[in-house]
Protein backbone atom coordinates (compact mmCIF):
# COMPACT_ATOMS: atom_id res chain seq x y z
CA UNK A 1 0.00 0.00 0.00
CA UNK A 2 1.40 3.41 -0.99
CA UNK A 3 2.43 5.84 1.72
CA UNK A 4 0.07 8.55 0.54
CA UNK A 5 -2.94 6.25 1.00
CA UNK A 6 -1.91 5.38 4.57
CA UNK A 7 -1.20 9.05 5.29
CA UNK A 8 -4.66 9.95 4.00
CA UNK A 9 -6.22 7.38 6.36
CA UNK A 10 -4.01 8.55 9.22
CA UNK A 11 -5.07 12.16 8.72
CA UNK A 12 -8.71 11.08 8.79
CA UNK A 13 -8.34 9.25 12.10
CA UNK A 14 -6.56 12.24 13.64
CA UNK A 15 -9.82 14.17 13.36
CA UNK A 16 -12.15 11.41 14.58
CA UNK A 17 -13.27 10.15 17.97
CA UNK A 18 -14.80 6.71 17.48
CA UNK A 19 -17.08 5.90 20.39
CA UNK A 20 -18.89 2.55 20.60
CA UNK A 21 -21.16 1.90 23.64
CA UNK A 22 -19.28 0.03 26.38
CA UNK A 23 -16.16 0.05 24.24
CA UNK A 24 -14.04 -1.15 27.16
CA UNK A 25 -15.96 -4.47 27.07
CA UNK A 26 -15.36 -5.01 23.35
CA UNK A 27 -12.63 -6.90 21.59
CA UNK A 28 -11.05 -4.84 18.81
CA UNK A 29 -9.34 -6.02 15.65
CA UNK A 30 -7.44 -4.47 12.75
CA UNK A 31 -6.88 -5.56 9.15
CA UNK A 32 -3.86 -4.23 7.31
CA UNK A 33 -3.17 -6.12 4.08
CA UNK A 34 -6.64 -7.69 3.80
CA UNK A 35 -10.09 -7.60 5.39
CA UNK A 36 -9.13 -10.35 7.85
CA UNK A 37 -8.49 -8.90 11.35
CA UNK A 38 -4.95 -10.21 11.86
CA UNK A 39 -4.35 -7.95 14.84
CA UNK A 40 -7.08 -8.70 17.40
CA UNK A 41 -7.74 -9.33 21.11
CA UNK A 42 -7.16 -5.61 21.60
CA UNK A 43 -8.90 -3.54 24.26
CA UNK A 44 -9.37 0.22 24.52
CA UNK A 45 -10.74 2.14 27.49
CA UNK A 46 -11.62 5.37 25.70
CA UNK A 47 -12.09 6.91 22.24
CA UNK A 48 -8.89 8.90 22.79
CA UNK A 49 -6.87 5.74 23.45
CA UNK A 50 -8.26 4.16 20.28
CA UNK A 51 -7.49 7.26 18.22
CA UNK A 52 -3.87 7.27 19.40
CA UNK A 53 -3.51 3.66 18.26
CA UNK A 54 -5.16 4.32 14.86
CA UNK A 55 -2.94 7.30 14.13
CA UNK A 56 0.19 5.37 15.06
CA UNK A 57 -0.77 2.29 13.01
CA UNK A 58 -3.57 3.23 10.58
CA UNK A 59 -5.38 0.04 9.47
CA UNK A 60 -7.26 -0.55 6.25
CA UNK A 61 -10.07 -2.15 8.27
CA UNK A 62 -11.24 -1.57 11.85
CA UNK A 63 -13.53 -3.96 13.74
CA UNK A 64 -15.05 -4.30 17.19
CA UNK A 65 -16.89 -7.24 18.72
CA UNK A 66 -20.66 -7.21 18.98
CA UNK A 67 -19.95 -9.20 22.14
CA UNK A 68 -19.56 -7.72 25.60
CA UNK A 69 -16.64 -9.48 27.35
CA UNK A 70 -15.45 -9.39 30.93
CA UNK A 71 -11.85 -9.76 29.71
CA UNK A 72 -11.86 -8.66 26.03
CA UNK A 73 -8.06 -8.65 25.78
CA UNK A 74 -7.75 -12.36 26.71
CA UNK A 75 -6.15 -14.24 23.76
CA UNK A 76 -8.21 -17.40 24.32
CA UNK A 77 -11.97 -17.13 23.75
CA UNK A 78 -13.04 -19.19 26.76
CA UNK A 79 -11.07 -16.86 29.04
CA UNK A 80 -12.93 -13.75 27.88
CA UNK A 81 -16.24 -14.57 29.69
CA UNK A 82 -19.27 -13.76 27.55
CA UNK A 83 -21.59 -11.08 29.01
CA UNK A 84 -23.97 -10.63 26.09
CA UNK A 85 -23.93 -9.49 22.47
CA UNK A 86 -25.63 -6.94 20.27
CA UNK A 87 -27.93 -8.42 17.65
CA UNK A 88 -26.37 -7.67 14.29
CA UNK A 89 -28.07 -7.89 10.91
CA UNK A 90 -26.07 -7.34 7.74
CA UNK A 91 -27.74 -6.70 4.42
CA UNK A 92 -25.24 -6.93 1.59
CA UNK A 93 -25.68 -6.71 -2.18
CA UNK A 94 -25.10 -10.45 -2.86
CA UNK A 95 -27.80 -11.32 -0.29
CA UNK A 96 -30.35 -9.01 -1.96
CA UNK A 97 -29.39 -9.31 -5.64
CA UNK A 98 -27.79 -12.75 -5.76
CA UNK A 99 -25.91 -13.44 -8.97
CA UNK A 100 -27.49 -10.34 -10.55
CA UNK A 101 -25.11 -8.15 -8.54
CA UNK A 102 -22.59 -8.63 -11.37
CA UNK A 103 -25.02 -6.99 -13.79
CA UNK A 104 -24.72 -3.65 -12.00
CA UNK A 105 -21.55 -1.81 -12.89
CA UNK A 106 -21.28 0.92 -10.27
CA UNK A 107 -21.37 0.96 -6.48
CA UNK A 108 -23.85 3.83 -6.56
CA UNK A 109 -26.32 1.72 -8.55
CA UNK A 110 -25.87 -1.32 -6.28
CA UNK A 111 -26.50 0.66 -3.09
CA UNK A 112 -29.71 2.14 -4.47
CA UNK A 113 -31.05 -1.41 -4.98
CA UNK A 114 -30.08 -2.56 -1.46
CA UNK A 115 -31.62 0.36 0.45
CA UNK A 116 -35.28 -0.75 0.23
CA UNK A 117 -34.42 -4.00 2.04
CA UNK A 118 -32.79 -2.02 4.84
CA UNK A 119 -35.91 0.12 5.24
CA UNK A 120 -38.13 -2.97 5.38
CA UNK A 121 -35.90 -4.55 8.04
CA UNK A 122 -35.90 -1.51 10.34
CA UNK A 123 -39.68 -1.16 10.05
CA UNK A 124 -40.24 -4.86 10.79
CA UNK A 125 -37.94 -4.80 13.83
CA UNK A 126 -40.01 -2.00 15.34
CA UNK A 127 -43.46 -3.25 14.33
CA UNK A 128 -43.12 -7.00 14.96
CA UNK A 129 -40.29 -7.26 17.51
CA UNK A 130 -41.44 -4.22 19.48
CA UNK A 131 -37.94 -2.74 19.65
CA UNK A 132 -37.80 1.01 20.28
CA UNK A 133 -36.12 3.08 17.59
CA UNK A 134 -33.61 4.37 20.16
CA UNK A 135 -32.30 0.80 20.57
CA UNK A 136 -31.72 0.31 16.83
CA UNK A 137 -28.64 1.74 15.12
CA UNK A 138 -27.69 1.55 11.47
CA UNK A 139 -24.77 2.44 9.30
CA UNK A 140 -23.47 2.04 5.77
CA UNK A 141 -20.72 -0.59 5.67
CA UNK A 142 -18.43 1.42 3.42
CA UNK A 143 -18.87 -1.01 0.54
CA UNK A 144 -21.97 -2.85 -0.76
CA UNK A 145 -24.24 -3.07 2.25
CA UNK A 146 -25.57 -1.88 5.59
CA UNK A 147 -25.37 -3.00 9.22
CA UNK A 148 -28.32 -2.84 11.60
CA UNK A 149 -27.66 -3.37 15.32
CA UNK A 150 -30.16 -3.91 18.15
CA UNK A 151 -28.99 -3.00 21.66
CA UNK A 152 -32.19 -3.76 23.57
CA UNK A 153 -31.24 -4.81 27.12
CA UNK A 154 -33.32 -7.99 27.00
CA UNK A 155 -32.38 -9.09 23.49
CA UNK A 156 -28.59 -8.85 23.92
CA UNK A 157 -28.72 -11.91 26.19
CA UNK A 158 -30.16 -14.16 23.45
CA UNK A 159 -27.81 -17.04 22.54
CA UNK A 160 -27.33 -18.78 19.16
CA UNK A 161 -30.58 -20.77 19.26
CA UNK A 162 -32.77 -17.72 19.70
CA UNK A 163 -30.86 -15.83 17.04
CA UNK A 164 -31.34 -18.68 14.58
CA UNK A 165 -35.08 -18.37 15.18
CA UNK A 166 -34.99 -14.61 14.58
CA UNK A 167 -32.92 -14.98 11.41
CA UNK A 168 -35.15 -17.74 9.99
CA UNK A 169 -38.24 -15.68 10.76
CA UNK A 170 -36.88 -12.67 8.88
CA UNK A 171 -35.73 -14.78 5.92
CA UNK A 172 -38.89 -16.96 5.89
CA UNK A 173 -36.61 -19.99 5.72
CA UNK A 174 -39.26 -22.43 6.95
CA UNK A 175 -41.33 -22.12 3.78
CA UNK A 176 -39.38 -24.07 1.19
CA UNK A 177 -41.58 -26.67 -0.47
CA UNK A 178 -45.14 -27.27 -1.67
CA UNK A 179 -45.63 -29.92 1.01
CA UNK A 180 -44.57 -27.51 3.79
CA UNK A 181 -46.70 -24.77 2.25
CA UNK A 182 -49.79 -26.97 2.43
CA UNK A 183 -49.00 -28.07 5.98
CA UNK A 184 -48.25 -24.55 7.16
CA UNK A 185 -51.00 -22.70 5.34
CA UNK A 186 -53.96 -25.12 5.50
CA UNK A 187 -56.86 -22.77 6.28
CA UNK A 188 -55.56 -21.73 9.65
CA UNK A 189 -54.84 -18.19 10.85
CA UNK A 190 -51.63 -16.96 9.27
CA UNK A 191 -48.51 -16.34 11.31
CA UNK A 192 -46.96 -12.87 11.21
CA UNK A 193 -44.28 -14.24 8.91
CA UNK A 194 -46.67 -15.70 6.34
CA UNK A 195 -48.84 -12.57 6.51
CA UNK A 196 -45.89 -10.75 4.99
CA UNK A 197 -46.46 -12.76 1.82
CA UNK A 198 -50.04 -11.53 1.33
CA UNK A 199 -49.05 -8.27 -0.35
CA UNK A 200 -46.72 -9.79 -2.97
CA UNK A 201 -49.23 -12.64 -3.55
CA UNK A 202 -51.92 -10.08 -4.36
CA UNK A 203 -49.57 -8.29 -6.74
CA UNK A 204 -48.78 -11.55 -8.55
CA UNK A 205 -52.46 -12.53 -8.83
CA UNK A 206 -53.60 -9.08 -9.99
CA UNK A 207 -50.91 -8.74 -12.67
CA UNK A 208 -49.44 -12.19 -13.45
CA UNK A 209 -48.24 -10.99 -16.84
CA UNK A 210 -45.65 -8.73 -15.18
CA UNK A 211 -43.94 -11.59 -13.30
CA UNK A 212 -41.59 -14.29 -14.52
CA UNK A 213 -43.85 -17.31 -14.00
CA UNK A 214 -44.74 -20.34 -16.08
CA UNK A 215 -47.46 -19.98 -18.75
CA UNK A 216 -49.58 -22.58 -16.93
CA UNK A 217 -49.54 -20.63 -13.64
CA UNK A 218 -50.24 -17.40 -15.47
CA UNK A 219 -53.28 -19.01 -17.13
CA UNK A 220 -54.60 -20.36 -13.80
CA UNK A 221 -54.19 -17.02 -12.04
CA UNK A 222 -55.96 -15.13 -14.78
CA UNK A 223 -58.87 -17.63 -14.83
CA UNK A 224 -59.34 -17.62 -11.04
CA UNK A 225 -58.36 -14.07 -10.16
CA UNK A 226 -61.53 -13.07 -8.28
CA UNK A 227 -61.70 -16.32 -6.24
CA UNK A 228 -58.01 -16.11 -5.33
CA UNK A 229 -58.23 -12.47 -4.26
CA UNK A 230 -61.40 -13.13 -2.26
CA UNK A 231 -59.60 -15.85 -0.28
CA UNK A 232 -56.59 -13.64 0.29
CA UNK A 233 -58.77 -10.79 1.52
CA UNK A 234 -60.14 -13.15 4.18
CA UNK A 235 -56.61 -13.65 5.48
CA UNK A 236 -55.95 -17.07 3.94
CA UNK A 237 -53.55 -18.20 1.24
CA UNK A 238 -55.68 -19.97 -1.42
CA UNK A 239 -53.86 -23.30 -1.66
CA UNK A 240 -57.04 -25.29 -2.42
CA UNK A 241 -57.48 -23.51 -5.73
CA UNK A 242 -54.00 -24.42 -6.98
CA UNK A 243 -52.09 -27.60 -7.70
CA UNK A 244 -48.89 -28.53 -5.84
CA UNK A 245 -46.49 -27.26 -8.50
CA UNK A 246 -48.46 -24.03 -8.84
CA UNK A 247 -48.50 -23.55 -5.07
CA UNK A 248 -44.76 -24.06 -4.85
CA UNK A 249 -44.09 -21.66 -7.70
CA UNK A 250 -46.24 -18.81 -6.45
CA UNK A 251 -45.26 -19.25 -2.79
CA UNK A 252 -41.56 -19.33 -3.69
CA UNK A 253 -41.93 -16.11 -5.65
CA UNK A 254 -43.95 -14.38 -2.90
CA UNK A 255 -41.50 -15.60 -0.27
CA UNK A 256 -38.62 -14.09 -2.21
CA UNK A 257 -40.42 -10.76 -2.29
CA UNK A 258 -41.43 -10.82 1.40
CA UNK A 259 -38.25 -12.25 2.94
CA UNK A 260 -35.66 -9.93 4.48
CA UNK A 261 -32.32 -10.72 2.83
CA UNK A 262 -30.06 -10.74 5.87
CA UNK A 263 -26.80 -12.68 6.16
CA UNK A 264 -27.77 -15.73 8.23
CA UNK A 265 -24.27 -16.56 9.51
CA UNK A 266 -23.75 -13.02 10.76
CA UNK A 267 -27.15 -12.90 12.49
CA UNK A 268 -26.55 -16.04 14.58
CA UNK A 269 -22.88 -15.40 15.50
CA UNK A 270 -22.57 -14.20 19.11
CA UNK A 271 -18.79 -13.70 18.93
CA UNK A 272 -18.55 -11.72 15.70
CA UNK A 273 -16.27 -8.81 14.96
CA UNK A 274 -18.17 -6.13 13.05
CA UNK A 275 -16.94 -3.18 11.01
CA UNK A 276 -16.83 -0.13 13.26
CA UNK A 277 -18.96 2.95 12.50
CA UNK A 278 -16.93 5.97 11.33
CA UNK A 279 -14.04 3.70 10.24
CA UNK A 280 -12.58 3.55 6.73
CA UNK A 281 -13.37 0.59 4.49
CA UNK A 282 -10.04 -0.54 3.06
CA UNK A 283 -11.49 -1.72 -0.25
CA UNK A 284 -13.22 1.56 -1.14
CA UNK A 285 -11.80 4.42 0.94
CA UNK A 286 -15.37 5.21 2.03
CA UNK A 287 -16.46 5.77 5.62
CA UNK A 288 -18.87 3.49 7.47
CA UNK A 289 -21.23 6.36 8.22
CA UNK A 290 -24.18 6.25 10.60
CA UNK A 291 -27.55 6.91 8.98
CA UNK A 292 -30.76 8.10 10.69
CA UNK A 293 -33.57 5.74 9.68
CA UNK A 294 -35.83 8.58 8.60
CA UNK A 295 -33.17 9.56 6.03
CA UNK A 296 -32.27 6.11 4.70
CA UNK A 297 -33.89 6.61 1.31
CA UNK A 298 -31.99 9.87 0.85
CA UNK A 299 -28.59 8.25 1.42
CA UNK A 300 -25.96 9.02 -1.21
CA UNK A 301 -22.44 7.61 -1.40
CA UNK A 302 -21.01 11.11 -1.28
CA UNK A 303 -22.06 11.19 2.38
CA UNK A 304 -19.48 8.45 2.97
CA UNK A 305 -16.53 10.43 1.62
CA UNK A 306 -13.82 11.41 4.08
CA UNK A 307 -14.50 15.01 5.15
CA UNK A 308 -12.83 17.48 2.79
CA UNK A 309 -11.33 14.83 0.47
CA UNK A 310 -13.02 16.38 -2.56
CA UNK A 311 -10.99 19.57 -2.01
CA UNK A 312 -7.65 17.81 -2.28
CA UNK A 313 -5.56 17.60 -5.46
CA UNK A 314 -6.60 15.01 -8.09
CA UNK A 315 -4.50 11.84 -8.37
CA UNK A 316 -3.16 10.23 -11.54
CA UNK A 317 -3.70 6.49 -11.84
CA UNK A 318 -3.03 3.75 -14.36
CA UNK A 319 -5.98 1.46 -14.89
CA UNK A 320 -5.31 -2.21 -14.18
CA UNK A 321 -8.64 -3.29 -15.67
CA UNK A 322 -11.65 -1.89 -17.48
CA UNK A 323 -13.96 -0.43 -14.87
CA UNK A 324 -16.78 2.06 -14.31
CA UNK A 325 -16.64 4.14 -11.14
CA UNK A 326 -19.46 6.15 -9.62
CA UNK A 327 -19.29 6.91 -5.90
CA UNK A 328 -20.77 10.37 -5.84
CA UNK A 329 -22.79 11.25 -8.89
CA UNK A 330 -20.08 11.50 -11.54
CA UNK A 331 -19.24 8.43 -13.65
CA UNK A 332 -15.66 7.67 -14.72
CA UNK A 333 -14.69 4.92 -17.15
CA UNK A 334 -11.26 3.30 -16.86
CA UNK A 335 -9.55 1.56 -19.75
CA UNK A 336 -6.93 -1.05 -18.87
CA UNK A 337 -3.39 0.30 -19.30
CA UNK A 338 -4.44 3.93 -19.73
CA UNK A 339 -3.39 6.76 -17.42
CA UNK A 340 -6.09 9.04 -16.08
CA UNK A 341 -6.35 11.97 -13.66
CA UNK A 342 -9.19 11.40 -11.20
CA UNK A 343 -10.65 13.38 -8.29
CA UNK A 344 -9.09 12.01 -5.11
CA UNK A 345 -12.20 10.12 -3.85
CA UNK A 346 -12.48 8.19 -7.13
CA UNK A 347 -8.71 7.67 -7.41
CA UNK A 348 -8.59 6.25 -3.87
CA UNK A 349 -11.52 3.97 -4.64
CA UNK A 350 -9.89 2.72 -7.86
CA UNK A 351 -6.62 1.92 -6.06
CA UNK A 352 -8.18 0.20 -3.05
CA UNK A 353 -10.59 -1.92 -5.10
CA UNK A 354 -7.75 -3.02 -7.36
CA UNK A 355 -8.90 -1.28 -10.52
CA UNK A 356 -5.90 1.06 -10.70
CA UNK A 357 -2.55 2.02 -9.28
CA UNK A 358 -1.07 5.42 -8.48
CA UNK A 359 1.32 6.86 -11.08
Amino acid sequence: MTDWVLNLIREYYKTQLIDVPKMEQREWGMGYLSKAPVNRHLSFKSPEELRTYLVRRPPLHLYHSITYWKFPEAPIMRDKEWLGADILFEIDAPDVLGKKVAEHKTLDEIISLVLPSVTRLTELIQEEFGVAERDIKGWYSGHRGFHIVIRDKELIEIKEGGRRTLASYLRLDTINSARECKKLLRRTPLTAGTKRMLSPLKEIIISPETWQITPQLKKVLQANKSKLLNTLNKGFIPIRLLRSKEIEEIITLAQKQAAISIDYKVAVDIHRLSRTPKSIHGETGLVAVKIPFNKLQDFKLKQAWMPGIEKKEPQAITALENATINIGGETYKLQKGEKQLLPLPEALYAILCGAGQAT
